[in-house]
């Protein structure tokens, strides 16, 4: 969808549940010397400004990461989260890392980081990010421009097979429902040991086109995967009360869902 720009929404609530759970697949990764492949297949920017206009014209920061920072009753186990710790670091700036820069930063040289953008300013944006990272201790990292439920089949699986695709759709068109289903599945039969991390947004107004994609998820991962019982997880947190919201989004919280989960992340 080339008119979604994430600018609008960096550091919400949404991010970082989904940057939180992504940084803890990573760490698991990372606890083996072997390395590892990550393919993010709706990279955005890599680095927002939470001072630029369109982030400040929301304000969803405010009620996300900036919140979760400033809060005084955080607990030790989360403060030393290597998402919190890298938000900390890029807030000074009153920046926010996005997934592409969250993953090489928490990434090691040998491992190889996949990144796919399709918006044209976008993708700009994103090679500019990375262009100044690029050090003798940070992954190799590639970067494609086209369109995700395109790219990602034909990405896998990776050269270095060990490793976790990242698929976050805006789902402003219908269709990334059913698309994100079939790509993923498409996916899972080339790529069985694969971890993929999948986010939905929760919203009132598409409640059975997510019940659907849920159950073709499920379906894929029982089908493709060895662990049956343990193929699949969900992960929701639900912000706001749906029957107070107005206007057409009506986005009450975000979702998760992990295919082969590391065994720690539930």
């Amino acid at each position: 969808m080339l008119s979604y720009i994430h600018s609008f929404h960096a550091g919400n609530s949404a991010d970082v549940h989904k940057h939180m759970i992504i940084s803890l697949v990573i760490g698991y990764l990372c606890k083996k010397d072997k390395p590892f492949t990550v393919i993010d297949a709706h990279s955005g920017s890599g680095i927002y400004n939470l001072k630029d206009e369109s982030a400040e014209k929301t304000g969803e920061a405010s009620d996300g990461i900036l919140r979760l920072l400033s809060a005084e009753n955080i607990s030790e186990e989360l403060k030393n989260l290597s998402y919190i710790r890298l938000a900390e670091k890029y807030a000074e700036n009153f920046l926010y890392p996005g997934s592409p820069e969250l993953c090489r930063s928490l990434m090691r040289a040998g491992d190889e980081l996949i990144l796919n953008e399709l918006h044209p300013k976008i993708i700009t944006e994103l090679k500019s990010n990375l262009h100044s990272k690029n050090t003798a201790d940070a992954p190799k990292v590639s970067v494609h421009n086209r369109n995700a439920y395109e790219f990602l089949p034909a990405s896998v699986p990776p050269k270095i097979r060990r490793g976790c695709a990242i698929i976050d759709p805006s789902y402003e068109d219908i269709s990334d429902y059913t698309d994100t289903a079939e790509t993923t599945g498409k996916c899972l039969s080339k790529w069985q040991n694969g971890i993929y991390i999948i986010w939905y947004p929760l919203l009132d107004r598409k409640l059975s086109e997510l019940e659907n994609m849920k159950q073709s998820l499920t379906f894929y991962a029982q089908k493709y995967t060895q662990e049956q019982e343990n193929a699949i997880f969900f992960s929701e947190i639900k912000t706001k009360d749906p029957a107070k919201l107005q206007g057409l989004s009506k986005m009450y919280g975000s979702g998760m869902c992990i295919i082969n989960p590391p065994y720690s992340l539930p």
